[in-house]
């Protein structure tokens, strides 16, 4: 499944602040988000995975 990769810094006091975003490309044709997903000749909504995900890495 292709997901997002936030960094972010943490402060002493426990907040974080975003400050980059990678998406990684699973490479499937069955995810929305691969950059190897066809849309055409298939239902996509009903078998494809639809949601981006973000990586606790």
């Amino acid at each position: 499944m292709c997901h997002r990769r936030i960094s972010s810094t943490r402060f002493v006091c426990g907040h974080d602040a975003p400050h980059g975003d990678l998406r990684i490309d699973c490479g499937s044709s069955k995810c929305r988000y691969s950059s190897h997903h066809y849309p055409i000749n298939h239902e996509c909504r009903k078998s494809c995975r639809q949601w981006l995900v973000n990586c606790p890495c």
